[in-house]
């Protein structure tokens, strides 16, 4: 998935299946709104899927791949109040 650039928000919507004698759906969604940046250090972020491996890409402005970049991601669980974040690198 890239974002493209002239996006205000997103959101994020996420269903899952418990299997039980009577079957749980749970669903949740959680909608994120940006600011304007300085858009001549803007980078992309891409979720991709090659042969159902996922990856996460970070790119330049011109598509490039970035190289020794820190990323931290931040998660968000209804079901507890503490958010969990995890810090990467990216290696190309």
């Amino acid at each position: 998935m890239i974002v493209p650039s002239k996006v205000v928000g997103i959101t994020f919507n996420l269903e899952a299946e418990v299997p039980r004698k009577v079957p749980i759906t749970l669903a949740a969604n959680k909608t994120f709104h940006f600011e304007r940046i300085n858009e001549s250090k803007l980078n992309h972020l891409l979720l991709e899927n090659q042969n159902g491996q996922y990856q996460l890409k970070l790119l330049g402005s011109n598509g490039e791949s970035v190289s020794d970049k820190k990323v931290i991601l931040s998660f968000e669980f209804l079901t507890h109040y503490s958010n969990t974040q995890l810090e990467l690198v990216t290696d190309e």
